[in-house]
């Protein structure tokens, strides 16, 4: 029997060497872990460490200048295209934009801070707006809406003032001079509003 193999072409012949060689290279280096992606979670970012501006040393007329510079509102607005806040650079439209109203409800209070400065000139400054996380002047007050009591009874002040008078029954002191000898205790019930006393 004779043995008869094929000759390699030198082609074939460099890619059975260049696989054999991967194949060593493949044995030698140990493969990478796989990372398994952690699920988001705001404690992390929370509670990671800050890079924080080195202390000075405050005096009063320095925390002066800086109630005062607090309490000026800049009436300009600015076009914020990438807002960025520690990790977060997505935020609602609200966050970077005011509104008409919010613009307006600004002139207003900075007309406020000045009228109240020229008047009161020795009083603490007034905090109106700040700055929020993007930059953009901001008050707490734009963020409340207005509401409607449930008991359309009670709307105006005439309605108010006859569910007192229609509920409510008045009992002079015996000595209205004097500190009240027992205490009230008001139950009011929600079908019949009643005011019992012990």
């Amino acid at each position: 029997m004779t043995d008869t193999q094929p000759s390699l072409t030198s082609e074939e012949a460099s890619e059975e060497e260049l696989s054999e060689l991967g194949d060593e290279v493949n044995e030698e280096t140990p493969q990478e872990p796989v990372v398994e992606e952690k699920p988001f979670s705001i404690f992390e970012i929370l509670d990671a460490p800050r890079i924080l501006p080195e202390p000075i040393d405050l005096t009063l007329d320095h925390v002066k200048q800086i109630q005062n510079e607090l309490g000026i509102i800049t009436l300009c607005w600015p076009d914020i295209k990438n807002p960025a806040f520690e990790n977060r650079v997505e935020f609602p439209e609200s966050y970077v934009k005011n509104s008409n109203k919010e613009k307006l409800l600004l002139l207003y209070a900075e007309n406020f801070r000045r009228q109240f400065d020229k008047l009161h000139p020795f009083r603490k400054p007034l905090l109106l707006a700040c700055r929020n996380e993007v930059g953009i002047m901001k008050m707490v007050c734009t963020t409340l809406r207005p509401t409607t009591l449930p008991y359309p009874e009670i709307e105006n002040w005439q309605d108010c003032a006859s569910f007192v008078g229609d509920y409510l029954n008045y009992e002079p002191l015996k000595a209205p001079t004097l500190l009240q000898s027992y205490q009230c205790n008001w139950k009011l019930s929600y079908y019949s509003p009643l005011i019992t006393y012990n």
